[in-house]
């Protein structure tokens, strides 16, 4: 019996590691990337957030669930079983959440006794972006959009493939005007490359002038069953969006002048 208790231990040990390094599976880029919604039944939890949408390393958005605010984290690194978002602004780590495995995430309570609070991944809508976007039966120049949408009350004008590819050229030669500018004004953020960016342009009847209106996303939503709605919602309608750091930006040129008379990339909430 005293030789059985010398093989018992051991095992016992063992068994304890392999369980301790289970637990402290790593997590696979592939398997946080997407949308994850807050599924809890109180109306509002201890973050006050809706969604996190995970593009890729660079870029993490955040949706309230109360207010319209919303804010992007600059990067997110991976420590085995624990996902690290980080604040734009001064680098430091925000949040902090564990992968459950499958499609649940636990952002760790900032309370005292808190579970924490659970998302859970949204498996039909994804983030595409200008890098991924791969969709069939649409225009190869597919990073540039024209709404089609024309409404004479609000001035709304549907632009010509010409007048896009005027107003393009213009927004273009802007973004190669800032590369060269070396300077680092915290207070004028620089946009992402231009070919980062997928664009929508819509036209505007000011004083006789045509104003095209540019409007400029990173990336967008879109759903795994529908894989070209993205490209075909753009065409109907202005995308309007708030805040989200130089993921955004939106311009105005002056057609009329050839004139870029407006630029601005989105700030962080």
């Amino acid at each position: 019996m005293k030789h059985i208790g010398y093989y018992v231990l051991p095992l016992f040990m063992l068994i304890l590691t392999l369980l301790a390094c289970k637990s402290k599976k790593t997590i696979r880029p592939a398997d946080i990337l997407g949308t994850w919604n807050y599924t809890g039944k109180e109306p509002c939890n201890e973050y006050n957030i809706a969604s996190i949408d995970l593009a890729d390393s660079n870029y993490i958005c955040i949706d309230p669930m109360l207010g319209d605010t919303v804010y992007s984290y600059k990067r997110y690194a991976i420590h085995g079983d624990t996902l690290l978002l980080y604040d734009w602004n001064n680098d430091a780590l925000a949040l902090r959440m564990k992968y459950l495995g499958g499609d649940s995430l636990i952002l760790e309570g900032k309370k005292l006794f808190s579970k924490g609070v659970i998302f859970r991944k949204d498996t039909g809508a994804m983030i595409l972006n200008h890098k991924s976007k791969g969709a069939s039966e649409i225009p190869e120049d597919s990073s540039d959009v024209i709404v089609k949408t024309s409404d004479p009350r609000d001035s709304l004008v549907a632009l010509s493939k010409k007048n896009m590819l005027r107003a393009k050229a213009i927004l273009k030669k802007h973004f190669e005007t800032i590369a060269r500018d070396k300077t680092n004004d915290p207070f004028r953020p620089k946009p992402l490359p231009f070919n980062e960016y997928i664009r929508q342009y819509y036209g505007k009847r000011r004083e006789g002038h045509l104003m095209v209106r540019i409007v400029m996303m990173h990336s967008i939503d879109h759903f795994s069953g529908r894989p070209n709605a993205w490209y075909y919602d753009l065409m109907r309608q202005p995308y309007m969006v708030k805040d989200g750091g130089r993921n955004y930006a939106d311009a105005v040129i002056d057609l009329t002048t050839g004139q870029l008379v407006w630029f601005v990339v989105h700030g962080e909430a």
